[in-house]
């Protein structure tokens, strides 16, 4: 693996550790995704700044295997972390702020909590209007 030959830390590693994560996902194994998504985020967050928008992306790919392990309050914690996140840096893509936005209404919905899925519906939906598509 690049891990050998470039060290665990480095940013080829981290990438290749997120993309397998989301293959093995894929593969419908849950909790070894689960592992590769978290090694990913936690060396994301050990080589860059805060908010930076791959630290955001990691949150969303761990936050999403949480959810579908039925693991909600931790998935929360994740998707608030990486929407404050996209926030604070405008370098976040569009795309990523509208996953992490949908995530925390698809989070809200399924535990039933219309006003806050509603909250955050109703930022996706600004975001949209203002790229023109709502």
């Amino acid at each position: 693996m690049r891990s050998e030959r470039l060290g665990d830390d480095h940013p080829v590693t981290i990438n290749s550790m997120s993309n397998l994560a989301a293959i093995v996902a894929k593969l419908g194994r849950d909790g070894e995704a689960l592992s590769l998504a978290e090694r990913a985020l936690a060396g994301r967050l050990k080589s860059w700044p805060a908010g930076h928008p791959l630290i955001t992306s990691s949150r969303v790919q761990v936050a999403e295997l949480l959810m579908r392990l039925g693991r909600d309050g931790e998935a929360e914690s994740l998707l608030l972390a990486a929407w404050a996140g996209a926030e604070s840096d405008p370098g976040t893509s569009v795309e990523i702020r509208g996953k992490v936005l949908r995530r925390l209404v698809e989070l809200y919905e399924l535990r039933g909590q219309g006003d806050r899925a509603a909250e955050y519906r109703g930022a996706v939906e600004r975001l949209e209007k203002a790229l023109g598509g709502g």
